[in-house]
C-alpha cells in the first residue's frame, strides 16, 4: 500500500462517487475503481458500497478515513519542508481575490520579480480559500481573519470603498441615480448591503457577481458603484462633489447638496463619454455623499511549514510593502 493508494481512497470519500472522484484526480473513473478494488484486496475489507447514485462508505471505510487524513497532512507536511529548504529558485503561488490580485497585486508583484530572475510567482485569482494545508497555495491574501487553525497570519492593512461614477453621473440629480451592484448571490456582502441602504429604493441598473465587470460598467457610465478605493484612487481621479442623500433619506427628503450638482453640469455627457470606449471618462469619487464606514481588513496567510522558506518570505514581504505604501489609497 502507498500515499497514492490513499489519494484515491480520500477522494472517494470526499466525492462520494467515481466520477467526482474522478474530476478531482483527473483521471478515468475506471482508474479509480481499479485502484479501490486493488486497496481493499490490500486491505481484506469493503471500503465503499458500490450503488447506483454513489459509493458511500462502510463503517470500515468511514474508521479508516480519518487516519487516512492524517496521513495525507503528513505527506504535504513533509512536501512543504521540503520546498521550504529550498533558495530563491523555484515558484511560490499567491492566492487572492480576483480583482486584487489583477489590479493590485500583479503590477506589485511583477516589479518585484525582476529582481528574483529564478524565483516564477503564480497569481491565483479566486472566489474561494485556496487550502494552504493541501498546498492549493503558499501565500493567501484574504478579506477576513482566517480562522483555520494552524496558519499563520498577519493583518496589513485595510480596504475602504467609495461612493464613484463616471463624471456626468455628479451632475445628474441624485433621484435619477442608477446604481451597481452584485446580484443576489452577493447580496451579504458588506459593501453591498450599506450601497442598498444608501439607494433607498432607487433602481439598480446594472447587476454582476464580479467587482471587475461593475468597475468597467461604472467606467462606462452605467451608474453609480460603490468600489474598493485601489480602483477608484490613480492619477487620473478627479474628486468631485456631488449631491446625495444619507442612507434611508426618503425620496421627498431632497439632496443634500443640489447646487453642488448644478455647479458640476459642464462635465461630459454619458453618451459622449459612451461613444468613446477606447478612452473612458476617468471615475469621480461623489465626496458629497456620505463616506461609506465599511471596512474590511486584509490579511496575509501561510502556512508554518512553508513561511521560513526563503522564497515565500521574500513574496510576503513584497506583498506587506505594497499593502503598507498604499494604505492611504486602499
Amino acid at each position: 500500500m502507498s500515499w497514492d493508494d490513499l489519494r484515491y481512497f480520500l477522494a472517494v470519500m470526499r466525492g462520494g462517487s467515481l466520477s467526482a472522484a474522478a474530476r478531482t484526480l483527473q483521471v478515468q473513473h475506471s482508474t479509480v475503481a481499479r485502484r479501490i478494488d486493488a486497496l481493499e484486496s490490500a486491505l481484506g475489507i469493503r471500503l465503499f458500497d458500490r450503488l447506483p447514485r454513489g459509493w458511500p462508505p462502510t463503517d470500515e471505510g468511514l474508521h479508516l478515513a480519518e487516519h487516512a487524513a492524517r496521513v495525507e497532512t503528513d505527506v504535504h507536511a513533509f512536501a512543504r519542508a521540503a520546498q521550504g529548504a529550498a533558495a530563491l529558485d523555484g515558484v511560490v503561488r499567491v492566492s487572492a481575490s480576483p480583482v486584487f490580485a489583477s489590479h493590485f497585486l500583479a503590477p506589485r508583484l511583477a516589479r518585484a520579480q525582476r529582481a528574483w530572475p529564478a524565483l516564477r510567482i503564480d497569481l491565483m485569482g479566486e472566489m474561494h480559500a485556496a487550502n494552504l494545508y493541501a498546498r492549493e497555495a503558499d501565500l493567501a491574501v484574504r478579506l477576513s481573519r482566517p480562522n483555520e487553525p494552524g496558519l499563520a497570519a498577519r493583518r496589513l492593512g485595510t480596504m475602504r470603498f467609495a461612493l464613484c461614477a463616471a463624471p456626468d453621473w455628479a451632475a445628474a440629480p441624485p433621484d435619477t441615480w442608477a446604481f451597481l451592484g452584485y446580484d443576489d448571490a452577493l447580496a451579504q456582502m458588506p459593501q453591498q448591503q450599506w450601497l442598498e441602504r444608501f439607494a433607498a429604493g432607487r433602481r439598480f441598473a446594472f447587476v454582476a457577481n464580479d467587482l471587475a465587470a461593475l468597475h468597467r460598467a461604472c467606467v462606462a457610465g452605467a451608474g453609480i458603484a460603490l468600489l474598493p478605493r485601489f480602483l477608484v484612487d490613480d492619477p487620473a481621479l478627479d474628486a468631485l462633489p456631488a449631491a446625495s442623500r444619507s442612507p434611508g433619506e426618503s425620496e421627498t427628503g431632497g439632496p443634500r447638496d443640489a447646487a453642488g450638482a448644478r455647479a458640476n453640469a459642464h462635465q461630459p455627457a454619458r453618451a459622449a463619454a459612451a461613444t468613446d470606449a477606447a478612452a473612458p471618462a476617468a471615475l469621480v469619487e461623489l465626496t458629497a455623499a456620505p463616506r461609506c464606514d465599511i471596512e474590511r481588513e486584509i490579511w496575509l496567510v501561510v502556512h508554518p511549514d512553508v513561511r521560513r522558506s526563503p522564497r515565500v518570505q521574500r513574496v510576503a514581504d513584497a506583498i506587506a510593502d505594497a499593502v503598507h505604501a498604499a494604505d492611504g489609497r486602499l
